[in-house]
């Protein structure tokens, strides 16, 4: 049985609150997950209900994003890169190289962008036509490649909080497990100095429902 239904920011922030949590503190959650990118302004506050009893109340002051950027573009830059090494190093088109290769290239973006992620190289091995193709691409080129979609975030969170009355942040959470690329960590530390808390994004919304699901919480919905 569903017993209730909680947001994911929400959840995000309850997961954080809940290990350190202060009256009043507004919350920013920076969601980029492998599809979608969220962002969330929410309100903590413990308050006494009807019953005597102390409960956190949460006000999800607006929300902001684009339900078709993710960490799948940062992939598609990815792929686009070495798939175009691959065409030089072997004087060939991307229409030369063989739908089997292509979806080995594929297959190696996501370790290649972890690598990426604790590296400041990596390299990658693709047999082209019966060549092995050895290609290098360094953190800093990954991040030229895709500035313009780290860009495009910070918009939305630029637009959400004047859509908000560019209220004091108090914390911003990184949630979504695209949020563990450096580009996306400068980026966001860079708006919000010593404001940036990184805490298990991959589970932060897990463990928030959990918590939901174990303590008396209200959740309000603050209309537009």
């Amino acid at each position: 049985n569903v017993l209730n239904l909680i947001n994911e920011p929400t959840a995000a922030a309850l997961s954080y609150c809940a290990r350190q949590f202060q009256e009043e503190r507004t919350i920013l959650v920076y969601d980029l997950g492998g599809g979608t990118f969220d962002v969330t302004i929410v309100k903590m506050s413990l308050v006494t209900n009807e019953e005597g009893n102390e409960v956190q109340k949460i006000k999800v002051i607006t929300t902001g994003g684009n339900d078709l950027l993710g960490g799948k573009d940062w992939d598609d830059a990815l792929f686009n890169y070495i798939m175009q090494a691959c065409c030089d190093e072997n004087g060939l088109t991307p229409d030369e190289i063989d739908v089997e290769t292509k979806q080995i290239i594929r297959s190696r973006v996501e370790t290649t962008k972890k690598r990426l992620s604790d590296s400041d190289t990596a390299k990658v091995k693709i047999n082209v036509n019966g060549s092995m193709t050895n290609v290098q691409i360094t953190r800093q080129e990954f991040e030229n490649l895709t500035s313009d979609k780290v860009a495009q975030t910070m918009n939305y969170v630029e637009e959400t909080l004047q859509k908000a009355g560019n209220p004091d942040i108090d914390t911003v959470l990184l949630v979504g497990g695209s949020t563990f690329m450096p580009m996306i960590r400068t980026a966001v530390e860079a708006r919000f100095p010593g404001k940036v808390q990184i805490e298990d994004p991959d589970r932060a919304v897990a463990k928030g429902a959990a918590i939901y699901a174990s303590m008396l919480v209200e959740e309000i919905q603050e209309k537009e």
